[in-house]
């Protein structure tokens, strides 16, 4: 549960929560929030989630903000531009998904350029 791995590693909360799932986790992100802060919603890929909690949202004096990221139609065409001309992310290293704890302290080494990818098997 967000609440007992933030209470030993967070004390208070967080500041910010990106949710890129949807209303379905917004419990979960207020949870996790210290007061004051703030939950991005970037889509609604999840739109089945319950009543929102108005006394937590309330109690935290928090904020929910929508970021609008585009539609279905952008995204493929976007998909469809960077495929026909051959872009690729720079990638500075892959960690597999054992070691991912380095991978957040790659992040803040010097001399960091591009992406760290997080490998799975």
């Amino acid at each position: 549960m967000i609440g007992d791995r933030r209470s030993s590693r967070c004390p208070g909360g967080v500041a910010k929560v990106v949710d890129s799932v949807g209303v379905s986790i917004l419990s979960h992100a207020l949870a996790a929030l210290a007061p004051g802060g703030e939950v991005a919603t970037l889509g609604l890929f999840d739109a089945a989630g319950g009543p929102l909690d108005g006394y937590a949202l309330l109690g935290k004096q928090a904020r929910i903000r929508g970021v609008a990221v585009g539609s279905e139609a952008m995204h493929r065409d976007l998909v469809s531009y960077v495929e026909s001309h051959g872009i690729h992310p720079v990638i500075d290293r892959r960690i597999d998904f054992l070691d991912a704890p380095a991978a957040y302290t790659a992040q803040t080494s010097r001399g960091l350029f591009g992406k760290i990818v997080i490998e799975f098997g």
